[in-house]
């Protein structure tokens, strides 16, 4: 059965004290502070986990519902990719997360479709997604998703009519370069706690 595709989200609104709550912001604070930096911006969450999940939903196996447990298996990011790519994930019934093999196939899958097809850097590595089982950092899920929310809608434009806002800006190198200092901070970690 065809799965219908859904508008994305507007992400990005001025950051504000008031509204911070559940916002993974650039910073604390308002404008910025000169050198004709625009203001700070935060990215709404739970816009992004409602997009992600109206994607994903039908799929067997896949119940976005947070951003730990819900990515912690790869199929998630197979199910957005498998909506546009159906060709390169192949048949999505046929995936699996019963064993540690089969959730690093699926995040081999995804993230290396994601990067031929989409341009998008591998933000995650496949060992970390594994080391941090069954829980992983909540940042780089929200960072990785969005980088990928950016680059479907840019691939394929917003749907056209509905006032359906396009995708954020994309993730800075900034961002991504700290995603991956976690992820390896977290890889280190469980590594440490397995020598225990």
């Amino acid at each position: 059965a065809s799965r219908r595709s859904v508008p994305f989200p507007q992400l990005y609104f001025p950051f504000s004290a008031a509204s911070s709550q559940g916002k993974l912001g650039n910073g604390a604070g308002g404008g910025g502070g000169g050198g004709g930096m625009p203001p700070k911006k935060g990215l709404d969450q739970e816009a992004l986990l409602r997009w992600a999940k109206a994607e994903t939903s039908g799929y067997p196996l896949v119940q976005v519902t947070n951003w730990q447990s819900s990515w912690n298996d790869g199929l998630a990011f197979c199910a957005l990719l498998h909506r546009r790519f159906p060709e390169d994930i192949g048949s999505f019934d046929a995936l699996t997360n019963a064993t540690p093999e089969a959730r690093a196939a699926n995040f081999e899958l995804a993230f290396g479709v994601a990067e031929r097809r989409l341009d998008v850097d591998r933000l995650l590595d496949v060992e970390d997604m594994m080391a941090t089982y069954p829980k992983p950092d909540k940042k780089c899920m929200v960072l990785y998703a969005v980088t990928l929310n950016k680059a479907i809608a840019e691939k394929f434009g917003s749907a056209s009519g509905s006032g359906a806002a396009p995708a954020p800006a994309a993730a800075s190198k900034k961002e991504a370069a700290k995603a991956k200092a976690a992820a390896a901070k977290a890889e280190k970690e469980a590594e440490a706690e397995r020598a225990r």
